[in-house]
Order: C-alpha cells, then sequence, then structure tokens
C-alpha cells in the first residue's frame, strides 16, 4: 500500500484523479426531446424558469467501483482508452506502478 504522500507526488506527478462511480446519473434536457426519452419526467425547473425533463440512467456492474483517470496531451475529454474499474479506493492505489 502506497502512502498518501506517495498517492500525492503520483497523482501530481501524472495528473491523477481517482473517480468513485455512483450507483447512477440524472440527465437534463429540454422538453422538445421527450420523444427521445419516454423513460423520463417531465418537471418544471425554478431556476430555469421552464418545464424540463429528467431521466436516472443506472450505471449497472460498474456502480459503486472506482477508477483511475490520467491527464494526457489533450485538453478534449473524449476518452482514448478502455478504463479499469477496481472495488476499493485501496485497490485502485495499490495498480498504481508508475
Amino acid at each position: 500500500m502506497k502512502t498518501i504522500n506517495e498517492l500525492e507526488e503520483l497523482m501530481v506527478k501524472h495528473g491523477l484523479v481517482i473517480r468513485a462511480i455512483k450507483p447512477y446519473h440524472i440527465d437534463v434536457f429540454e422538453v422538445r426531446h421527450k420523444n427521445k426519452y419516454p423513460d423520463s419526467e417531465e418537471y418544471y425547473d425554478e431556476r430555469l424558469k421552464r418545464n424540463m425533463i429528467r431521466r436516472k440512467v443506472e450505471h449497472g456492474e460498474i456502480a459503486n467501483k472506482f477508477v483511475i483517470q490520467k491527464e494526457e496531451t489533450t485538453s478534449s475529454t473524449v476518452q482514448f482508452y478502455k478504463p479499469t474499474f477496481f472495488d476499493s479506493i485501496e485497490e485502485a492505489i495499490n495498480s498504481l506502478s508508475l
């Protein structure tokens, strides 16, 4: 097991982020997209002062796991690799052999 200081050093040096995957996320769209998302529910958004739709998207087998993401040489948010998911933070940290 790496120490917190070793982990901090690796994270800063390589631009690492350890993310926890929630069981689900909520997508929000304008009502005009209701036909695309029949499983969505309509609601009034007080902040936007208009009707919107939202739908719950389950994360399935990757829910409640952890993933390590590394900053690459592009500012794009597109991932160019298949991530590995870990059952615990400790397991994710121990996988770091940079």
